[in-house]
């Protein structure tokens, strides 16, 4: 059985609770890189599985690969190649959920409406954001998330 997510302090709850988490396993790199430089598309996964193990909020993995003003907007004004979560409530808001936004010097979660976060995240390809998700759960022998990660693949392919 799966709950909703109601409300955006609800997102913001369970991915900070999650980003906490994952703090264990980050390390800080001696290059001056915040802590999750490199780590987006580990949590992105993390978060969208947990959503659809737990919640009945649809969620999509998104990226942008930083040319062409997609990706993530740093306080630099560049965009840079990144993952994030885009979910949608069980009111019908949609939501951007970055729990890695400190690598670009923002909050380290980052829960904000999809019409005022894509001044800063913008999705490129679909189709390879599908595939690196896809690959990444695969290299954790889980197959389970990979099929989770490819539902949107396969949907595209008409499977």
């Amino acid at each position: 059985m799966s709950i909703s997510i109601p409300t955006q302090a609800d997102l913001h709850q369970l991915a900070s609770l999650l980003r906490r988490a994952l703090e264990l396993g980050m390390e800080g790199g001696l290059d001056g890189n915040q802590l999750s430089t490199g780590s987006c598309l580990y949590a992105s996964l993390a978060f969208s599985v947990s959503l659809h193990n737990f919640t009945s909020a649809p969620a999509e993995i998104r990226g942008g690969n930083g040319s062409l003003d997609e990706g993530a907007l740093g306080m630099d004004g560049r965009w840079y190649g990144h993952y994030w979560v885009e979910v949608e409530t069980a009111a019908g808001e949609k939501y951007v959920v970055d729990l890695t936004a400190d690598q670009f010097a923002h909050a380290a979660v980052f829960v904000v409406p999809l019409e005022v976060a894509r001044t800063r995240y913008r999705p490129g390809r679909q189709d390879y954001v599908d595939e690196a998700a896809v690959d990444l759960a695969e290299s954790f022998g889980e197959p389970h998330m990979a099929r989770l990660s490819a539902r949107r693949l396969l949907q595209g392919q008409g499977a």
